[in-house]
């Protein structure tokens, strides 16, 4: 598998830092994990569902960012979370077709940059999550280090890997 869960997890955030404050831990529901990026990139990823208030299916919102070791949010420029994020509404036949669980899998997959799971229509392999090459890419933690590092590689500023210190990782 292209990422590992940790073990131990981090703890989890302190219940009063407001989602923008920066502070160690894991929001609730997040899943930390390793990335098998070349500098092995550590996120955290969740995967919230909310079913529509007609009864017309769900909305599925997945998000993963990137953390330091003690789960805080690694910055750029000391201010903007380095972050993917991805949402989707599915009527109630897809739900019934492939299940909740694996649908948010895919959600978690998607967001953590890993290929999809697929299912065959006239024998040819199409992502159960069939959102397009554009959105899987825009959506990609992974994409989004990318970027980052790419950035980084033609500024005089470094790259990811070389940002560890003091507290935190700044870009």
């Amino acid at each position: 598998m292209p990422f590992t869960k940790l073990d131990p997890q981090p703890a989890l955030r302190d219940a009063d830092l407001a989602w923008k404050d920066a502070g160690p831990g894991l929001y609730p529901h997040e899943v930390a994990v390793q990335l098998d990026t070349p500098s092995g990139d550590l996120a955290a990823a969740e995967v919230t569902m909310t079913w529509l208030e007609n009864g017309a299916g769900v909305n599925f919102v997945a998000c993963a960012r990137l953390i330091e070791e003690d789960g805080s949010t690694v910055m750029i420029d000391g201010s903007s979370h380095v972050e993917a994020n991805w949402s989707g509404t599915y009527d109630n036949s897809f739900i019934e077709r492939f299940g909740i669980e694996e649908i948010i899998r895919e959600a978690f997959k998607l967001v953590l940059g890993e290929e999809p799971g697929t299912y065959l229509v006239d024998e040819e392999a199409v992502p159960i999550l069939d959102v397009g090459e554009a959105v899987r890419s825009s959506s990609s933690i992974r994409r989004v280090i990318s970027v980052i590092e790419s950035k980084n590689r033609t500024s005089s500023s470094g790259i990811l890997g070389a940002m560890a210190g003091g507290k935190g990782k700044e870009l």
